[in-house]
């Protein structure tokens, strides 16, 4: 009885430990962090640009689609992590509801870095070769300066 509790103790702690550095891994902006068009590096980045005003009109209608497209991916990331959280804190452990807990977080947190990959493919393609060039130098010294952490969730868990 006492090795089966161990054995449940020692998956649950390996897992718990694996999802947070792989979350961290697809991105630094995560669902918790500020949306793209409220302050975020991207933002910024585009800001020092200085477009002309009818680029950053198009590149701000991007932005602010993919915001809009990107709230029900928050509400899905809060409740898969609070899914999680119920399912680590439970009185009977369960490795394999524990494992899909994590696997949800995981297909969700690739598919808003793929959205978030798409976005910026979209921005680059709507910039001259010189903007383009200073916006992923602006982009790269962002990501060195601020590497971030694992993203905040909120929800019940309060995850960070």
């Amino acid at each position: 009885m006492n090795r089966k509790r161990t054995t449940h103790r020692t998956v649950a702690i390996m897992l718990a430990l694996f999802t947070v550095p792989a979350l961290a891994a697809y991105s630094t902006a995560g669902p918790g962090r500020p949306p793209l068009g409220a302050g975020g590096p991207l933002m910024r980045c585009i800001d020092q640009l200085d477009l002309a005003p009818e680029t950053r009109g198009r590149v701000e209608a991007l932005i602010q689609k993919q915001n809009e497209s990107m709230m029900a991916d928050r509400d899905a990331m809060k409740a898969a992590m609070d899914t999680y959280y119920a399912v680590l804190t439970a009185a009977q452990k369960d490795s394999a509801a524990l494992a899909k807990a994590q696997g949800a977080i995981i297909a969700l947190e690739q598919k808003r870095a793929e959205k978030r990959f798409a976005l910026e493919s979209s921005i680059v393609a709507l910039l001259t070769a010189d903007e383009a060039a200073r916006l992923a130098t602006c982009l790269s010294s962002a990501q060195q300066e601020f590497p971030g952490g694992p993203p905040a969730f909120g929800g019940k868990s309060g995850i960070r």
